[in-house]
C-alpha cells in the first residue's frame, strides 16, 4: 500500500487517480506472484437426486469418493464440504473410523471467508463504516447493508480493500505527523533511497522482470521505517481506544487477505496459519458453529504429514486449491470452483429452475446433468472463452481498474477531509501517556459506547482467543467437557447495541426501519442534507436540534 502513495513522507499525499500506476491488492499480487499453476482438470460426475444433508446420502457419497480414488490408484480420498455437511461427515468418520481411515475431510474456504466477512460486519456495525461507504458514494445504502451482512463475496472483498486502504492512508498520515512532531525518523540518505526505490517500482510495475528486483530492494530499505511505524502504533494504542478499534479493523482485513492469498498462490502453510489466526474472531463474535469445528479441522490438517503423507505432499505442492485458468494469482477454493463450474453449468438457462414439481422431468435432468455440463465446458474451451470474467480473470492491473480504485479510495478519504467523519487515528497533542485513553465513539455521530462495553469490544480478539484456548484444551485435547455441550457465548456488544431503531410507515404503507441517535440531525446538516422528506413533510435542522 505504501507504493500506492506518490510520496510516503508527505503529510498530505495528493495525486490524481490517473497518476496512480500501482494496481490494487489482487492486481499487485498477480505481478509479484507471476508463476502459472497447472490447470486443474474438473470432472463432471452423475448427480444424486437426494437431500445432501441426509446421513445415508452423505455416507454413499464418501464411499463413492473412495471407490473413484482406488480406481485411479490413490490411497487416500479428499472431499470438501461447507460447514453444515462437514460437521455431519466428521460425525460419520468418528462413528466409522476404520471405514473412513483413508478419507481426508476438508472445510470449504469460500464459506469460511463469507462467514468471516459477516462477523466483520457484525463487529463494526453502526461504527461509522456504513456511513463511510454511503456518504462517499462508493456504494449505495442497500448494497452496503448486503456487504455488512456478508451476503456478497465479490462486493464484500472489494469494499474491505477500499476501506482498509483509505484507513491505512489516514494511519500513515498520522505516522508522518508523529515523525515530525517527535523529531525522530531516518537520516536523509536512507530516506532518499526509499523514495528512489518507490519511484523505480512505480515506473517499472508493468515490466515484471525489473519490478520484482525493485520490489525486493524496496522491501529491504523500508525495514527501519517500519520499526518506527510499530513504535508509533504501540504508543498511540495506549492513548486512544478509537485508534485501537480501527487499527484492529485494518489487521482483520489483512488477515482475510492472507487467507485468500494462501489459496490463490497454493500456499498450504499460509492457509493453516491464516485459518488458525481467524479462529479467535469466530469465538469473539459468537459464531459457534465455526468456532466448534474449525479447531477440529485444523487439528486434522496439521496431522496430514503423519497420517496421510501423500495428501500432505500434494497440498504442499499447491494441489489443495483449484486452478481454472492460466492466470497468475487466480487459484480458488474447491467450493467456489464448484459454484463456478458444475453448479454454474448445471443451473444456468435451461437448467432445473422452472421444472417445478414435474418429477419425471427432474429425474431426467439429474440423469443427464453431468453430461450436459461437460458439453457446456467443452464448448467454452472450443470457443476460447475459458478465461472470461466468470472464472476468475484479474482485471485490477488494467489502467481503467487502477484509476477506478484510486478514485474510490479518494472518495472515501474525502469523507474524513470534509469533516463528515472524524479521523480515527488523530490524537490531540495534549493527550499524555498516563491519562485515560480517548473513549470509543462512532466516526459519524460521535456517540460513544459505555466504558465497560467499549473495553470488551476493543479487547474482543483477546477474549476470543481465551475462549478458543479453553475450548481446545477442554474439548479437543481432552474430554474434560463434552464436545457437544453448548459453547459459552461472549455476547460482546457493538455500536449497534446503542443505536435507536426508528420505525415509520411510508405513503405506500410500507414499514421502513432505520437507526437514529442524538447527533443524526447535526450530521445530516453538516453533509448538506438538512432537509429530509418523509411522508411529504419537511424536517429541517431545527427539528433535530
Amino acid at each position: 500500500m505504501l507504493l500506492r502513495l506518490s510520496d510516503p513522507f508527505m503529510v498530505c499525499n495528493q495525486q490524481t487517480p490517473e497518476e496512480q500506476s500501482i494496481p490494487g491488492w489482487s492486481g499487485f499480487n498477480a505481478i509479484t506472484h507471476p508463476s502459472l499453476p497447472v490447470e486443474t482438470v474438473i470432472g463432471y460426475h452423475p448427480m444424486i437426486n437426494a437431500e445432501s444433508s441426509n446421513f445415508s446420502n452423505l455416507y454413499t457419497l464418501m464411499k463413492l469418493a473412495q471407490k473413484i480414488c482406488n480406481t485411479l490408484g490413490q490411497c487416500d480420498s479428499v472431499v470438501t464440504f461447507d460447514l453444515a455437511l462437514y460437521a455431519k461427515a466428521k460425525q460419520l468418520q468418528m462413528k466409522y473410523p476404520e471405514e473412513f481411515q483413508s478419507t481426508v475431510i476438508r472445510m470449504g474456504g469460500f464459506h469460511i471467508a463469507l462467514n468471516y466477512l459477516s462477523l466483520l460486519g457484525k463487529k463494526y456495525a453502526q461504527s461509522g463504516l456504513e456511513d463511510m461507504l454511503i456518504e462517499s458514494g462508493v456504494y449505495a445504502a442497500g448494497t452496503t447493508s448486503v456487504i455488512m451482512l456478508g451476503k456478497s463475496y465479490k462486493r464484500g472483498i472489494r469494499a474491505r480493500k477500499l476501506t482498509m486502504e483509505a484507513l491505512f492512508r489516514l494511519l500513515w498520515q498520522a505516522f508522518v505527523e508523529w515523525l515530525e512532531r517527535e523529531e525522530v525518523g531516518i537520516e536523509n540518505g536512507p530516506k532518499q533511497l526509499i523514495l528512489c526505490r518507490s519511484k523505480e517500482c512505480r515506473n517499472t510495475v508493468k515490466q515484471e522482470d525489473f519490478f520484482a528486483d525493485n520490489w525486493s530492494a524496496f522491501q529491504g530499505c523500508i525495514e527501519p521505517l517500519m520499526l518506527l511505524f510499530d513504535t508509533f502504533k504501540l504508543e498511540s494504542r495506549k492513548k486512544s481506544k478509537v485508534f485501537n478499534f480501527w487499527e484492529d479493523y485494518i489487521n482483520m482485513v489483512l488477515l482475510l487477505f492472507q487467507f485468500v492469498k494462501a489459496e490463490r498462490t497454493g500456499n498450504w502453510k499460509l492457509h493453516l496459519s491464516a485459518t488458525a489466526a481467524m479462529v479467535p474472531h469466530f469465538f469473539s463474535m459468537d459464531r459457534v458453529n465455526y468456532a466448534r469445528w474449525l479447531p477440529v479441522y485444523l487439528s486434522d490438517m496439521n496431522m496430514l504429514e503423519s497420517h496421510h503423507p501423500e495428501v500432505y505432499q500434494e497440498f504442499m505442492a499447491g494441489s489443495h486449491s483449484v486452478s481454472r485458468s492460466k492466470q497468475p494469482f487466480a487459484q480458488v477454493w474447491p467450493d467456489i470452483a464448484l459454484e463456478q463450474s458444475i453448479n454454474l453449468d448445471s443451473k444456468s438457462k435451461g437448467g432445473i429452475i422452472g421444472m417445478r414439481t414435474n418429477e419425471n422431468a427432474v429425474e431426467k435432468w439429474f440423469l443427464t446433468s453431468h453430461e450436459r455440463a461437460a458439453i457446456t465446458q467443452e464448448l467454452k474451451n472450443t470457443c476460447g472463452i475459458q478465461n472470461c470474467d466468470r472464472i476468475g480473470t484479474h482485471k485490477e492491473a488494467s489502467a481503467t481498474r487502477v484509476t477506478r480504485d484510486e478514485n474510490d479510495v479518494q472518495k472515501l478519504l474525502a469523507t474524513f477531509n470534509g469533516k463528515l467523519l472524524s479521523d480515527p487515528f488523530h490524537i490531540p497533542d495534549d493527550i499524555i501517556d498516563n491519562e485515560e485513553p480517548l473513549p470509543l465513539s462512532n466516526l459519524a455521530t460521535g456517540v460513544g459506547l459505555p466504558d465497560a462495553e467499549a473495553k470488551r469490544l476493543v479487547d474482543a480478539a483477546e477474549l476470543g482467543k481465551q475462549s478458543m484456548e479453553g475450548f481446545v484444551s477442554s474439548r479437543v485435547q481432552s474430554k474434560e467437557i463434552n464436545f457437544w455441550d453448548p459453547i459459552h457465548q461472549l455476547k460482546i456488544k457493538s455500536f449497534s447495541s446503542v443505536a435507536k431503531n426508528v420505525t415509520i410507515k411510508s405513503q405506500k404503507e410500507k414499514i421502513l426501519s432505520f437507526s437514529a441517535d442524538r447527533k443524526q440531525g447535526y450530521q445530516g446538516y453538516q453533509s448538506e442534507k438538512s432537509i429530509i422528506k418523509k411522508q411529504g413533510y419537511q424536517f429541517k435542522r431545527s427539528a433535530f436540534l
